[in-house]
């Protein structure tokens, strides 16, 4: 994926602040991989517009739905990285509040799942975009790249 999309958590792609955000790199950052029907597909549409046949409004539309999750990931992952700072604070105490480290755990898990539900409203309304043969088009697309059908 050559677009912001390519890791559906964020800003851009290849390693950095954004891999993280979307769980490449070290730790799985806010996101993980996700199975088949949560990988990004936006910017394999618009990598692919001409095989696609996208419309200037599917094309307007795609990157608009880009733009729109990119905005939101880069609040969600400076959310989470407040939170897992906040935690390791909480985890220096002696002895530490576990209350309060329950509390912010489950805070972080919340950020992550905001996250997960974004980036897969966000791919089924690009998908909607689609009219049946595009989609069989982009499923095909997917399986060339060794990637399960998520259409």
């Amino acid at each position: 994926w050559s677009s912001a999309f390519a890791h559906e958590g964020g800003t851009v792609e290849p390693e950095g602040p954004r891999d993280r955000m979307m769980g490449r790199g070290g730790h799985h950052g806010m996101m993980g991989r996700g199975d088949a029907a949560e990988r990004p597909l936006i910017s394999l549409m618009l990598k692919n517009r001409e095989e696609l046949q996208l419309t200037p409004e599917q094309i307007q539309r795609l990157e608009a739905l880009r733009s729109d999750f990119q905005k939101g990931a880069v609040k969600r992952s400076a959310d989470l990285q407040a939170a897992e700072m906040e935690l390791r604070e909480l985890l220096r105490g002696d002895p530490v509040d576990m209350a309060k480290v329950e509390s912010q755990v489950k805070r972080i898990e919340a950020l992550r799942g905001e996250q997960r539900l974004a980036r897969i409203k966000t791919i089924e309304e690009g998908k909607a975009l689609l009219i049946p043969e595009q989609r069989k088009k982009l499923d095909a697309l997917g399986q060339k790249r060794g990637r399960a059908p998520t259409l």
